[in-house]
């Protein structure tokens, strides 16, 4: 049984995301998921591959801001908002009017407001003249909400081309 087998079911109410982060190291996202109709017109709305692109591009927007090269100029309260990228707009939206109370849901926001909140950390560390602190966030915590989105994004994905 894969991950989203496993999550994108009608969660229990005791269910918790620490049960989740036991099952994400793990490699079997590719089991079939999308029986429901719901789900799947709810990620309908959701283009996975640009959101996935988005979030792996935030990693060199922040490495250019820690050693001065960025064209930007990067707000920490704009950048700890998850509900302004694309991905989060469908995950306050679209997303939880749908999909609202499966666990892999409620898994894939916290993970998405994980990541917005570490890359706010990261630019208010670089903005203070705390460069070191701010790498090494970048490469632990920041890294590690990065991949968890991308992870649960790649298993949607996933799903979908073997329902499509």
């Amino acid at each position: 049984m894969g991950l989203f087998s496993r999550f994108f079911k009608r969660s229990q109410a005791q269910e918790s995301l620490s049960d989740f982060d036991d099952e994400v190291v793990g490699d079997d996202v590719s089991d079939s998921l999308l029986d429901d109709d719901q789900i799947r017109t709810a990620l309908d709305d959701l283009n996975v591959d640009k959101a996935i692109a988005s979030h792996e591009q935030w990693k060199d927007r922040l490495r250019q801001a820690l050693d001065g090269s960025s064209p930007e100029i990067l707000d920490p309260e704009a950048v700890c908002r998850d509900d302004r990228c694309d991905l989060g707009r469908w995950l306050h939206g679209t997303g939880r009017e749908r999909l609202g109370h499966h666990v892999a849901f409620t898994a894939l926001v916290a993970s998405h407001q994980s990541f917005h909140r570490q890359a706010a950390r990261v630019i208010e560390l670089s903005q203070s003249g705390r460069k070191q602190e701010a790498e090494r966030e970048l490469d632990t915590a920041y890294r590690h909400a990065s991949n968890r989105v991308v992870l649960l994004l790649k298993a949607i994905r996933n799903a979908l081309h073997q329902e499509g």
